[in-house]
């Protein structure tokens, strides 16, 4: 990893206080994202700080373990999932097992009868490109939704699905 860029719109002086401006030898950068509009939204405003190359996005309020992140990190585009018992309270992936390994196709938000078990976990590797999909359309909960711009490189059957082995929604315990 070459650049941390964390987005925050609460307790801003403690979020910049506990990381510094390098954390455990990465350069931090900040980016405030003044209304809750959305992960697509919190996004935006961190790409004034991104670098020009593939970037990843991990929510939060999420504890992944390492190696599955360290994969996803050598894997654009990706997103990291999670295999659960009762996923209609959450964002399930669609699957396709083309070619040479499973792809993800896409994402339906709490669905009532779901695609698949495995739901996505917050962990995103994307193209530089995809920062020219962030200007997407509010959702129908009034926000501007990240697994909207995740739908624009599932159009081809070429995002990898990583699995994680360990990982914690801490904001839905």
């Amino acid at each position: 990893m070459s650049q941390l860029v964390i987005v925050f719109g609460y307790e801003a002086s403690a979020v910049r206080e506990y990381f510094g401006d390098h954390y455990q030898g990465v350069p931090v950068e900040f980016a405030a994202q003044t209304a809750q509009h959305g992960t697509a939204d919190a996004v935006r405003a961190a790409t004034l700080a991104l670098d020009e190359g593939p970037f990843a996005v991990l929510n939060g309020d999420a504890v992944y373990d390492h190696d599955s992140l360290s994969t996803l990190y050598d894997t654009v585009p990706a997103v990291g999932s999670f295999e659960v018992d009762n996923p209609c309270a959450c964002g399930v992936l669609h699957t396709d097992t083309t070619g040479s390994g499973t792809w993800t196709t896409g994402v339906t938000e709490k669905p009532v009868d779901p695609p698949s078990n495995l739901i996505y976990a917050g962990a995103y590797a994307f193209s530089a490109a995809t920062q020219e999909w962030l200007a997407v359309e509010e959702s129908e909960r009034g926000e501007l939704e990240l697994t909207d711009v995740f739908s624009w490189p599932c159009r081809e059957p070429m995002v990898r699905m990583i699995p994680s082995e360990r990982w914690l929604d801490v904001g839905r315990p």
